[in-house]
């Protein structure tokens, strides 16, 4: 299947300063730093596309460029990953979408790629496009660490939180949940423009970005994908997790 856009740029986050992960892009995965792990994931999974890595620390970028990768460096006032997305983009002109994928994504799923990047080719109304999958039966909905979502009819986003959504209370039938996973495809001319937004008000209470587009009034489009094998690394607990997956297979991380 040909790819839905002729020049799609990849933007791999990578920031040092992680709170709940001291130094987590260099932190060691079977051998290479976390984030080579998911550029060689991506680059394998997009092989057509533009990939950069974009960090805010001059060793991210060495451990990237030593295994062959593009690097840039960004201000490190940038909020979020989506302000690094929308700086290495403004160094570019012939971009016609911007794919944000997290720089601790090591397993991130190529399919999933590929089905956010079709979600926003198949709309030509969206403004943006991101990822959801049925929630895993063995978690609770009320963890504010799984963002849930709800779409409407034409499978675009109606909210994002990290409460409930719909309401359950913990009691009777539970409601299919849909799980957010934090891949984004941007057309470029919104990812200009939402950078330059201010941070919203339910952006502000939920702590997700995402808000922020949809209080601006942006279509975003979800993709239906099937729930991924593993997750992303943001603990100790998640980094010794993916260890022991790539010490059972070590091409795990092989796209």
């Amino acid at each position: 299947m040909p790819p839905p856009f002729a020049r799609p740029l990849v933007v791999v986050p990578a920031r040092l300063g992680a709170s709940r992960l001291p130094g987590k892009p260099l932190r060691d995965l079977g051998g290479r730093p976390l984030v080579v792990r998911t550029w060689a994931r991506v680059r394998a999974a997009l092989p057509e596309a533009e990939l950069v890595v974009a960090t805010d620390d001059g060793r991210v970028a060495e451990a990237v460029r030593a295994a062959g990768g593009v690097a840039e460096l960004t201000s490190p006032s940038c909020r979020s990953g989506t302000d690094r997305a929308a700086e290495v983009l403004a160094r570019r002109r012939d971009a016609d979408a911007v794919l944000n994928v997290q720089g601790d994504e090591p397993f991130v799923e190529a399919a999933t790629l590929r089905a956010v990047l079709d979600a926003l080719a198949a709309d030509g109304d969206s403004w943006m496009a991101t990822a959801a999958c049925p929630f895993p039966p063995d978690r609770d909905p009320r963890d504010p660490g799984a963002v849930k979502v709800v779409v409407d009819g034409r499978g675009r986003a109606l909210y994002f939180s990290r409460a409930p959504i719909p309401h359950w209370d913990g009691t009777g039938a539970r409601p299919d949940f849909r799980l957010h996973l934090g891949v984004y495809a941007y057309r470029p001319e919104w990812l200009r423009a939402f950078a330059a937004l201010p941070q919203s008000p339910l952006e502000v209470r939920e702590g997700l970005e995402q808000l922020r587009a949809l209080e601006a009034g942006a279509v975003v489009r979800v993709a239906d994908v099937s729930a991924p094998r593993y997750g992303g690394i943001d603990t100790e607990e998640d980094l010794a997790a993916a260890r022991a997956v790539l010490a059972r297979h070590p091409g795990e991380c092989e796209a």
